[in-house]
């Protein structure tokens, strides 16, 4: 409809132009220089409503206690404590963009800060058929072990999308590395010990969603609206390291307790999820709630888990 109207409008004025040149010569109009004229002036449009760089910071509450981006991680929780996550990030028009999350525990009747992070990241969004992109999240914050916080110190996490169909399936890949302290007590010395443990988790998401974008209540409002249903693929290893020197001396009582403490899961199917994003978009504010259910196959108990958080802010 556009591209008829400015095509109307430029044949109007070829043809004044030749009506005035008719007065001295006969002017022949060449339709092929109105299209060109009309793909150059939509061109010039279309360039004015390019990506351009931003501001967001928001805040957010919820149980979400591990990552912002990587479900997989999120699926392992064992505590669901409430927590606050202020967010500040720049994203470049480019498509680069770096984050920061504080993460504040609100368990136990008392607040915490109990870990914080920065993601570098890239999304490519520039095309209407594929999208992609890739963040590494470095964690920064307590070393032992937490119920609140995560043991993972590096997050990588990968995607790629086909948009070019309403339903539009996803896969996503995530390798998590980390470590942890603990103390416990050592009945074959009559003492304590600390132990390291390194954590390390490899995880293979495919996933299928759909988009709905609905009008809002007002003129500079709208809602957004993402279901999508997932499946989860992981591995994951622990490895134990004794840390008294006490165990040069005794490598027989040290290997017994890495092999009690060192456990690895194999690559395998171990659970489904439902995810599901909105967001409400009024001027430079939004507000996005969103609620993941996890079904866990591998355990008899605590199948269903869900996850919640509300995040809002500005954009500018």
């Amino acid at each position: 409809m556009l591209k008829t109207l400015v095509q109307l409008f430029i044949t109007i004025l070829f043809s004044c132009s030749a009506a005035h040149a008719q007065q001295t010569d006969t002017t022949f109009i060449n339709k092929d220089s109105i299209e060109r004229a009309v793909d150059e002036f939509l061109k010039m449009i279309d360039s004015a409503e390019a990506p351009k760089s931003y501001f967001q910071v928001g805040v957010g509450i919820g149980n979400n206690q591990f990552s912002l981006k990587n479900v997989a991680l999120n699926s392992q929780q064992s505590s669901f404590n409430l927590s606050i996550n202020p967010t500040i990030s720049y994203v470049h028009k480019s498509g680069f963009g770096i984050t920061y999350n504080n993460y504040i525990s609100l368990g136990n009747g008392s607040s915490e800060i109990i870990q914080h992070s920065i993601t570098p990241s890239f999304d490519y969004q520039n095309n209407e058929d594929v999208q992609f992109g890739f963040s590494f999240t470095r964690y920064f914050g307590r070393k032992t072990s937490s119920n609140y916080s995560t043991p993972y110190k590096n997050d990588l996490f990968s995607y790629f999308t086909f948009t070019g169909t309403k339903y539009q399936p996803s896969i996503s890949v995530g390798y998590s590395t980390g470590s942890f302290t603990e103390t416990f007590f050592l009945p074959l010395l009559n003492r304590k010990d600390t132990i390291t443990i390194g954590v390390k988790d490899f995880s293979f998401i495919p996933s299928v969603k759909r988009e709905f974008t609905i009008k809002g209540l007002g003129k500079k409002d709208y809602f957004y609206v993402q279901p999508s249903f997932m499946s989860i693929f992981a591995a994951s290893r622990y490895e134990v390291q004794p840390s008294d020197r006490l165990f040069l001396n005794r490598p027989r009582i040290a290997q017994r307790i890495r092999n009690d403490f060192s456990s690895n899961t194999k690559f395998n199917l171990q659970s489904l999820g439902l995810n599901l994003d909105a967001s409400w978009y009024i001027g430079k504010f939004y507000i996005n709630p969103q609620v993941y259910f996890d079904y866990y196959l591998l355990s008899s108990i605590d199948k269903l888990n869900m996850l919640y958080t509300v995040q809002t802010g500005f954009i500018f």
